[in-house]
């Protein structure tokens, strides 16, 4: 099957075949990248158990249960179902704070025993995985044999944030599959379903809703266009609205979103408004700060508009622009915990298959690689941390937020240096 999106007005001629990579597959690359993958799934698989579930998948059975039965997970106290349960209980994540669409999702899950339901969601995550990497593929026109692909794959699945996604069990591999097939349908023309399935993304976990306008804003050729994706977002809004309930939505934003804004002020948390957050924490910033709420939704409001300014005032290659806008989607808001940092494995699989197959400088290419593997791989930094954080402990451990930024410029790079016309332009 072609990987090559067919030609329309707003795409430039397809390829039928995936572009050579420099370092291509044979032998001893191949197997060191085979091997790599092995290793990484072999130091998931303690992430793995069916009798000791942690935090996240806990608080989703359970609050699927309570949907399920009535019960306001945004109001009922969790910890009486966690000893029922059998799930530690903690004390500052007292109710339920995620979506009601995963309320809704996990509804179903909740009436199978929680073993079993935690075997079906690890079968539905792997499923994500596995599709996230597909679409990936297909995106940056790799091949699975490609050694340079695999190593991409034997990266991420070493990453510290693919493994504590596991150990968690969260949605974003889900999120990203959505995401993912939202740019995949844009770069083959179906900008419909591809906002559909932006809008079904952001009402998972809220942070996609930044690249909303940029996926109904695409050029068209007529503006019926225009009409089919605002009805087709729509749809799916009203649909997204409706199977939790008006009542439950409107609890999540009154009674969810305070808990979870208080419940931010963590380490591991590397969102921009933390940054400000543990910064005015520290007595040689807090006169500089201010009122550090302000200050932190602020400057969250300016890394959102100044990727809206790079990609609108440019022109950029669609893939490049998508990954900018997620990248300030995932830093942007009030919490990325550790694990949201596989949503950028496209961005960063798109750096790495780029710099291999152009002729650009080697310095290029060693940046390249270093800060796609440094951005997958947050919470390094915890060894150094002790009770009394200074100014630069706050700052090392935010290490990866810069990393996205520099990788942003990266790709920016990249670009400017990629002469061979495959690229989709916005």
């Amino acid at each position: 099957m072609s990987l090559a999106a067919p030609t329309s007005p707003h795409t430039t001629s397809p390829r039928t075949t995936a572009p050579t990579i420099a370092w291509e597959s044979t032998g001893l690359p191949r197997l060191a990248a085979i091997a790599l993958i092995a290793l990484g799934l072999l130091r998931m698989l303690p992430a793995f158990s069916f009798t000791s579930f942690h935090n996240d998948f806990s608080h989703y059975y359970l609050g699927g249960s309570m949907f399920a039965n009535g019960l306001n997970p945004y109001t009922e106290h969790l910890q009486p179902h966690c000893e029922a349960m059998g799930v530690p209980f903690d004390p500052k994540i007292p109710y339920a704070a995620h979506p009601p669409l995963i309320l809704f999702l996990f509804s179903g899950l909740a009436q199978l025993p929680p073993a079993i339901a935690y075997g079906a969601w690890l079968v539905i995550q792997v499923g994500c995985f596995i599709l996230s990497l597909e679409l990936t593929r297909r995106i940056v026109k790799a091949r699975w044999q490609d050694a340079g692909w695999l190593l991409c794959i034997g990266i991420f699945a070493n990453a510290v944030s693919l493994q504590a996604l596991f150990y968690y069990s969260q949605v974003q591999l889900m999120v990203a599959c959505l995401i993912y097939g939202a740019l995949w349908a844009r770069l083959q023309g179906r900008s419909a379903t591809a906002c559909g399935l932006i809008t079904l993304a952001a009402a998972f976990k809220l942070y996609p809703a930044v690249l909303v306008p940029w996926f109904f804003f695409q050029p068209v050729q007529d503006r019926r266009d225009y009409l089919r994706r605002g009805l087709v977002m729509v749809g799916v809004g009203l649909v997204c609205l409706l199977l939790p309930g008006v009542q439950t939505w409107l609890d999540f934003v009154t009674l969810g979103l305070p808990a979870l804004s208080d419940n931010a002020l963590r380490w591991t948390n590397y969102s921009v408004q933390n940054l400000v957050m543990l910064a005015s924490g520290t007595p040689t910033l807090h006169a500089w700060i201010g009122h550090p709420k302000l200050t932190a939704m602020t400057l969250s409001m300016l890394v959102l508009a100044g990727a809206y300014a790079t990609v609108l005032f440019k022109r950029r290659d669609a893939i490049v622009a998508c990954s900018i806008l997620l990248a300030a989607a995932t830093f942007g808001g009030i919490i990325t915990w550790s694990h949201y940092l596989t949503i950028l494995f496209l961005p960063v699989a798109w750096m790495w298959i780029t710099a291999a197959r152009q002729a650009c400088p080697g310095w290029m290419k060693v940046a390249v690689f270093v800060a796609g593997a440094v951005l997958l791989t947050p919470q390094v930094d915890l060894i150094y941390l002790d009770a009394h954080q200074n100014v630069g402990q706050v700052l090392l451990h935010f290490y990866p937020l810069a990393t996205a930024g520099f990788a942003c410029w990266l790709m920016l790079r990249l670009q400017a240096e990629h002469h061979e016309g495959e690229s989709v332009p916005v």
